[in-house]
């Protein structure tokens, strides 16, 4: 920052070598390759301090990007996964001890806090992109590439875009530093994600082959990205097509107690999973359910209730209605209740679900007509999912 005045984030150590030239009043920076804690770098930079503000422009590729090393700029804190950092007194997104302390309190959202005084230290135009990205085994993301623009205090990024468990998430990322809190805006686009490879961890992705659509569209505020999420405001929703499911984990929530027996003693089945729907109106960071809709071969389950951001917190109903005629089936709804680290599943064994599959037709299918344009970019009108929202025009 003394040298070129321009406030970078934080980054773990570093090594670089390239040719630096300064003339008049530009730097640059070619042909350099570095390394920047587990992330191996190589590129160009500029600087040019000839405007009203410096301007960086630059073209960077990551051969291996590990995800941890960006923990500062997209407002996680490194002290929060048991890594030592040297703090930067330059750094626009210093965390102070109480900062930190905070973010352990949290369960998921990072709550280090992005710090804006420096922003307007420039404006920016950056490439990058990142051919192999280290992770974490559950979260199978690859193939970032992306375009950083900074201009008078506003952050964008677009395009961003990700390879995803087989497909892509795309958008674009607004933060508006122009304003105290920072104003923020997502539309992010997921297409065609596989949904066995989207959860490699959990034993039944094997079975589960679906594809995966859906749109994330949401405005906020806040000097976190928890905060952000917790006072924003649109709609998220997510559409699955053509899949197989367990079939002892369906016979679980509909109870069916003499299937459930059955595949103890024979081993576990699949069965198809014709259409799988979650579609959520979002305000004030609490995303209420209009539409929760998994239907198979032998049940549907619909589904109602809440996810709250600001509390980091799950309260959803879900009510199974079976297609087949089980000797001992009790149909309870499923309560799934708490905190988005730590979640739990529970039934209500008095309260027996009344609903007809025909009543699911008249009181789901509706809803759906509004979601015809995410399957027309997704799986298509010849899905299940296009034949149940075809239906309900009729």
């Amino acid at each position: 920052y003394p040298l070129i005045g321009i406030a970078l984030p934080r980054t773990p150590a570093y090594s670089t070598k390239g040719h630096l030239l300064h003339q008049a009043r530009q730097w640059r920076y070619e042909k350099f390759a570095g390394r920047i804690g587990n992330s191996d770098v190589k590129g160009s930079l500029l600087v040019d301090g000839g405007g009203k503000r410096p301007f960086l422009r630059g073209d960077l590729t990551f051969q291996v990007l590990n995800l941890a090393d960006l923990g500062s700029p997209v407002g996680m804190s490194k002290q929060n996964k048991g890594q030592s950092s040297t703090p930067d007194t330059t750094d626009a997104n210093q965390a102070s001890p109480t900062t930190v302390a905070a973010q352990n309190k949290r369960d998921v959202l990072p709550d280090l806090p992005f710090r804006t005084e420096r922003w307007n230290s420039v404006d920016a135009d950056v490439k990058i992109q990142a051919q192999r990205i280290q992770r974490a085994r559950a979260l199978p993301i690859e193939n970032l590439v992306t375009r950083v623009r900074m201009n008078n205090s506003i952050l964008t990024l677009d395009p961003l875009k990700f390879g995803v468990a087989g497909g892509t998430l795309a958008g674009t990322v607004t933060l508006n530093g122009q304003h105290d809190p920072i104003q923020a805006s997502l539309n992010i686009h997921a297409r065609k994600i596989l949904l066995n490879q989207l959860f490699p961890t959990f034993k039944l992705s094997k079975s589960s082959i679906g594809q995966v659509n859906g749109d994330f569209d949401l405005t906020g505020e806040g000097s976190t990205v928890s905060r952000m999420l917790a006072s924003s405001n649109g709609k998220v929703v997510l559409l699955v097509n053509h899949g197989e499911i367990s079939k002892l984990m369906l016979e679980t929530i509909g109870l069916h107690l003499w299937e459930i027996l059955q595949l103890k003693v024979t081993g576990d089945k699949v069965v198809k999973l014709n259409c799988a729907v979650a579609d959520f109106n979002v305000k004030k960071g609490v995303l209420q359910t209009r539409t929760m809709l998994l239907d198979t071969q032998i049940t549907t389950i619909t589904g109602s209730g809440d996810i709250d951001m600001s509390q980091e917190s799950i309260h959803l109903d879900l009510v199974p209605h079976t297609k087949v005629i089980s000797p001992l089936a009790l149909r309870t709804p499923i309560y799934i209740r708490g905190k988005f680290a730590k979640p739990e599943v529970s039934v209500d064994k008095t309260k027996l679900a009344l609903r007809s599959a025909g009543a699911i037709a008249l009181g789901v299918v509706n809803p759906l007509l509004a979601l015809i344009p995410l399957v027309d970019t997704g799986p298509g009108k010849n899905s299940e999912c296009g034949r149940l929202i075809q239906s309900a025009k009729h």
